[in-house]
């Protein structure tokens, strides 16, 4: 941060008169901060004057996405309870909370329509990216989808809701989309198979599987660990 201190001096007769100023741009992180001005005279010790005022800055909702800090993301599997939380610094304070599912930074919903294009200022960063949000999340209690003030809960999570999910935040001073969070999950494998079959290993499954490709090719292994919920 950039802070500019200027200094006067005027000098007349008896008196001296000393005007001292500060100029800086403040960020959010000075917010609720105290700033204060002292003035002392050497000759009279013990005599100093001071003045303060409390800094109020405001600023556009700063938004941080996480999936639940109690969830391993590379082992959610279907028929597991999932909640992501979203994290939000914003004053004045933020008077609305959206949730999307399947956004791309592409420009392009991952078969979903598209709501709305969003700037999202990338943190730490001087630039911006364009995220185009996909569907978006409401609260539907049969359905096992909860939204609680910060937080999005989905019980007994399906493939279907597998995806990139953000939250939006606005306030008088503007809107801001979070960073995507990717959710990953895994089929459950049953005792007569993993989806169909219930094989761990790619190279056995069966090729009815696949009648559109043919399982020796890359693709079709790389399907097949996609539906089994591996790293490909």
């Amino acid at each position: 941060m950039a802070v500019c201190f200027c200094q006067q001096i005027l000098e007349g007769g008896n008196e001296t008169v000393v005007t001292s100023s500060v100029t800086f741009a403040p960020v959010p992180e000075d917010d609720n901060t105290m700033l204060k001005c002292q003035g002392d005279n050497p000759s009279l010790p013990g005599t100093g004057l001071e003045d303060s005022f409390l800094l109020n800055i405001v600023y556009p909702p700063q938004v941080v996405l996480h999936l639940g800090s109690t969830l391993n993301p590379d082992d959610i599997k279907e028929g597991d309870d999932v909640y992501f939380e979203c994290n939000i610094r914003a004053n004045p304070k933020q008077h609305k909370i959206t949730w999307f599912h399947n956004t791309s930074k592409t420009g392009k919903t991952e078969g979903f329509p598209s709501l709305l294009t969003v700037l999202w200022q990338a943190q730490k960063q001087a630039q911006c990216a364009v995220f185009t949000v996909g569907a978006l999340v409401t609260q539907n209690m049969s359905s096992g989808i909860i939204i609680s003030t910060h937080s999005l809960v989905l019980q007994k999570v399906t493939r279907y809701q597998g995806g990139a999910y953000t939250c939006l935040a606005v306030n008088p001073r503007g809107e801001t989309l979070s960073q995507p969070v990717q959710l990953r999950v895994r089929l459950q494998q049953t005792s007569s198979g993993a989806s169909v079959y219930g094989r761990k290993d790619c190279t056995t499954m069966p090729k009815k599987l696949f009648p559109e490709v043919e399982a020796s090719t890359g693709y079709s292994s790389r399907l097949c660990k996609s539906l089994l919920g591996e790293v490909v």
